[in-house]
């Protein structure tokens, strides 16, 4: 294996030996939960009150930590556009770029009928 992946693998292993009861967790199936008991090759996934979900330790894709959350992430990182992520302009940028183009497209246009008025004149 490739030195990241070694170094990936090794993380994710001390992860799953790691688990504890009451850690969030998510699930590689996108399900978060708490974890309700451990046992040897598998945990209990707490959902909501009553549902209790078995899974394998290796099932678990990450322990989510109260930062990680999605909440904290909005407050803290303003709202993108996707365009904006891959350096396009937004549509609002969009806008304002057309308008100017149209009053710059109205002087060229006035300018282009300017030589035909000044024969029609001679």
């Amino acid at each position: 294996m490739i030195r990241p992946q070694t170094k990936k693998q090794k993380e994710t292993e001390k992860m799953i030996a790691a688990l504890k009861k009451g850690d969030k967790v998510v699930t590689i199936g996108g399900i978060h939960g708490v974890i309700a008991a451990v046992k040897d090759s598998t945990v209990i996934v707490r959902v909501e009150d009553g549902v209790k979900i078995e899974f394998n330790r290796s099932a678990i894709a990450s322990v989510v930590v109260i930062g990680d959350s999605p909440k904290a992430e909005a407050t803290t990182e303003p709202k993108k556009g996707l365009f904006r992520l891959f350096g396009k302009s937004d549509d609002n940028d969009k806008s304002k770029k057309i308008e100017g183009e149209s009053a710059s497209s109205e002087t060229a246009q006035k300018e282009a009928d300017a030589p035909a008025e000044a024969k029609k004149d001679e």
